[in-house]
């Protein structure tokens, strides 16, 4: 949907322009011409057809078309804005319905440059402070076509909504329900500049024998619900999760962000604590592996420049203990780690979740570190005791 607010954006935001000039806003084919070039970019070409109502209080497209390098991937039938023009000379963008009639995504858009150095460093999270307060009523989708390329199968969506950005202060909602099946995304928030605090309320819902079950090879495809929930300011904010399968929790915790300001200029610590009874999620063979409680525990702090501390990382199963810390540099390359842990009981065979097709093993031991301040080596041992899978 960002194409399509920012479609709406533009239209609103340049009306007063073409309002000095009828003849030009009778134009159909320079509105829409102005529009194409506004929306496209690098590697991302926008054609629009049907554009009219420039002027009313209503404005309509009949389509907009969306292609990279390999040609069209995202396709908007029919959309319509209605909104209030009043409003805009009180510096007020009010729109009452924002509605897409028909959309069809073909496949996924065409890969763009990977992450750089300069991706990776910490900024400080804000709303966009907008020359102009924008109120969406109603953010409507009523058919989202998705294809078997994008999400593994084809799929029916709808979507409503409505968000508000106004001095600073944001809120919103969004629902997502897939048409041929009882799947949901619901999903509440709000954040504020001047507090800096953040609430939002997710719940994912997917019925028995959905995709996600089947992408992830869960036995028996059971009905899944995820929720995140969370209400507090930035510098101390907590987020509950909560994974459930069949109605019954799986894995759940917390995951802490908390501001540490110092004479570098600031920078937070956080916190992953997440447990529980993994084995439904895994297929029988796996059960002894996980056992009745598996957990990942870990705690840092990132510095606005972008360098990375994990103090502490242990990730536990009943056949499985592992424990280190690890230090990057701004370029998020490593600094100095620590890695220790093993892998299987040592009385018998443990079928592995990972290490190839029927890994088994009755026990490994490992340790590595590595400090380059100390120098370019790094130093590691490994034992390994009845190992085998379907290559060895």
């Amino acid at each position: 949907m960002r194409i399509l607010i920012a479609f709406a954006l533009l239209i609103c935001t340049a009306l007063p322009l073409w309002a000095q000039d009828d003849a030009a806003a009778d134009d159909k084919t320079f509105l829409e011409g102005w529009l194409q070039d506004a929306l496209s970019d690098a590697g991302r070409q926008v054609t629009i057809t049907g554009f009219q109502g420039a002027l009313s209080s209503e404005a309509t497209l009949q389509q907009l078309t969306i292609a990279d390098a390999e040609g069209p991937w995202f396709i908007l039938r029919e959309a319509r804005l209605k909104w209030s023009r009043s409003a805009l000379l009180r510096g007020r963008l009010q729109v009452d319905e924002l509605i897409a009639g028909r959309i069809s995504i073909l496949r996924r858009p065409a890969g763009e440059d990977g992450i750089t150095p300069e991706d990776a460093q910490a900024y400080t999270f804000a709303l966009p402070e907008l020359p102009v307060s924008v109120n969406v009523g109603a953010l409507r989708a009523e058919r989202i076509e998705l294809s078997e390329a994008v999400i593994g199968e084809p799929a029916t969506l709808s979507l409503t909504g409505a968000f508000r950005l106004e001095e600073g202060e944001g809120e919103g909602t969004l629902d997502i329900i897939r048409q041929d099946r009882d799947d949901a995304l619901r999903f509440t928030g709000s954040f504020s500049n001047a507090t800096r605090v953040l609430s939002l309320d997710l719940d994912l819902r997917e019925a028995a024998g959905g995709l996600i079950s089947q992408v992830a090879g869960i036995p028996g495809a059971p009905a899944l619900r995820l929720q995140v929930q969370g209400d507090a300011p930035l510098s101390d904010f907590i987020a509950q999760i909560a994974l459930s399968s069949d109605g019954r929790p799986r894995l759940s915790g917390t995951v802490e962000i908390a501001a540490e300001p110092d004479e570098t200029g600031g920078g937070h610590i956080f916190k992953a604590d997440l447990g529980g009874d993994l084995r439904p999620l895994f297929q029988p063979e796996f059960h002894a592996f996980f056992g009745q409680n598996a957990g990942l525990l870990a705690e840092g702090r990132s510095w606005p420049d972008g360098r990375l501390s994990l103090t502490q990382f242990a990730l536990n199963a009943e056949a499985m203990e592992l424990n280190g810390q690890l230090e990057l540099t701004a370029e998020r390359w490593p600094e100095r780690f620590r890695l220790s842990g093993q892998i299987g009981r040592g009385d018998g065979i443990t079928r592995l979740p990972f290490g190839g097709r029927g890994a088994r093993l009755n026990i490994a031991q490992l340790s590595a570190t590595y400090d380059a301040a100390a120098g370019d080596s790094w130093q590691a041992k490994l034992d390994i005791d009845g190992f085998e899978n379907a290559q060895l």
